[in-house]
């Protein structure tokens, strides 16, 4: 009988340890359920943050893109104005020479014809209209070259906003990438340490 008392005994001091090690382990359960519950909670939260901020950043690329569109869609306009104003001129200067030559040409006939028959000699009045066409397509020329110089810095803007608008593209066709996964691995790490 006391020996039956005795293993009671040890039986009841076994009990009692294994239920105190059973509440330390629900008591450390608890503590990681509510861990993981507040991981999950933060994850979550982290992975709206990061979808809102990945949708405004996406709308100023896209509000970005759409106005640098509009603004190469101006320079195509103005450098096709451009082009055809310098069409233009070349046009009028062309039409200017071919008035130059006739004039130099008819005015050498005239002088010829006036030294034949002995009328005085118009040579001062044929040479200041000579200097006067002169001037007239040396400043044509210049014109030219302006016009020229301006549809170049046209065309290099025009050049340098496409190869923007392309790199703006390529940005917004790319995958936005968030550090959630790293995240994960530093809380799961913590969450390790206490057992």
């Amino acid at each position: 009988m006391q020996k039956l008392l005795e293993d009671a005994r040890g039986l009841l001091a076994r009990f009692q340890a294994q239920e105190k090690a059973i509440d330390g382990l629900l008591c450390q359960a608890s503590t990681l359920k509510s861990t993981i519950n507040a991981f999950k909670q933060y994850r979550k939260e982290v992975g709206d943050l990061n979808e809102a901020i990945g949708r405004r950043q996406v709308e100023v690329l896209a509000c970005g893109a759409a106005h640098e569109s509009v603004r190469v869609q101006a320079l195509e306009n103005e450098n096709a104005d451009l082009r055809t104003s310098l069409l233009a001129n070349q046009q009028a200067i062309k039409i200017v020479m071919t008035k130059f030559k006739e004039q130099s040409s008819s005015l050498l006939a005239a002088n010829r014809f006036d030294e034949n028959i002995g009328v005085p000699d118009c040579s001062q009045e044929i040479q200041h209209r000579s200097q006067q066409l002169s001037e007239m397509t040396d400043m044509m020329i210049e014109v030219l070259a302006v016009d020229e110089t301006a549809a170049q810095n046209k065309d290099r803007l025009f050049s340098q906003l496409r190869r923007e608008n392309l790199a703006m593209r390529q940005i917004l066709e790319q995958p936005l990438v968030h550090d959630s996964d790293e995240e994960e691995l530093t809380l799961s790490t913590e969450v390790k340490d206490p057992s």
